[in-house]
């Protein structure tokens, strides 16, 4: 139980940092110079621009959180937690993505740093049942 809750509170950290608005920095160019400007995760803007990871990985983010708080009232099958771990890796590897679009921020990193804590402690109580 007290592993579940570390989990979530990992979720709900990580989903207030991919609100604000400084998870995804975006390089716009034009003859003269360069300048960059930040959103969050839930903004369609990088999504338009072909970056598609942060935006699947806020949606992710938010079923987990409903997820891992239905586990904490109703009772749960052993395939349940499995499936949770597994979306939880997806939003990991989704969190990771900017990086390849030189659009990673330290927010992002704290991001997916959060993501991987809540996937190994989600994988962990899937091995232990």
């Amino acid at each position: 139980m007290k592993k579940k809750i570390v989990s979530l509170v990992s979720l709900a950290i990580a989903l207030i940092l991919e609100i604000i608005p400084y998870g995804v920095r975006l390089k716009w160019a034009d003859f003269y110079a360069e300048r960059y400007t930040s959103h969050s995760y839930f903004s369609l803007i990088p999504w338009g621009y072909g970056d598609m990871g942060p935006f699947l990985c806020g949606i992710l983010t938010v079923v987990l959180l409903l997820m891992l708080s239905a586990t904490l009232i109703l009772k749960e099958k052993k395939w349940y937690s499995l499936t949770v771990a597994i979306l939880n890796l997806i939003a990991v590897i989704l969190s990771i993505i900017p990086a390849f679009f030189n659009s990673y921020t330290l927010i992002g990193f704290i991001i997916t740093v959060l993501l991987a804590v809540s996937c190994e402690i989600n994988l962990m109580i899937h091995i232990n049942k």
